[in-house]
């Protein structure tokens, strides 16, 4: 705070005036970003069509759970948290585009896009 003190003198009275100026002041800040990523590996792809799959994700800014949406390409979804595996079953033999969709406690989201052979 500045305070500046003016004198006027009117016909012999004396009329002291003080403006006091405040000055704010700001500190910068930085907010963190999130550099979210997701892939996922296959494994156990079995003749009775029997999938595997494990989500890694990476740069999440939050130690809390993280949602995984799976939408394996045929028509079904399925969810999973952290980084559990999850197991699906295929209904017929074929190839598959699987997307994964992953979401930290912060909203951060990140997604992958793969193509699974299933025989």
């Amino acid at each position: 705070m500045k305070g500046k003190t003016k004198v006027l003198v009117v016909a012999g009275i004396i009329v002291v005036g003080i403006a006091v100026l405040w000055k704010r002041r700001t500190k910068a800040t930085s907010i963190p970003t999130s550099n979210l990523s997701v892939s996922f590996s296959v494994t156990d792809v079995l003749n009775n069509s029997s999938v595997t799959f494990r989500p890694l994700v990476t740069g999440s800014l939050s130690d809390e759970p993280i949602s995984c949406y799976w939408d394996f390409g045929d028509g079904n979804t399925g969810t999973s948290y952290s980084y559990q595996q999850y197991a699906y079953q295929y209904a017929i033999p074929g190839s598959y585009t699987v997307t994964l969709t992953v979401t930290d406690s912060t909203g951060a989201t990140a997604s992958v896009t793969q193509l699974v052979s299933v025989s």
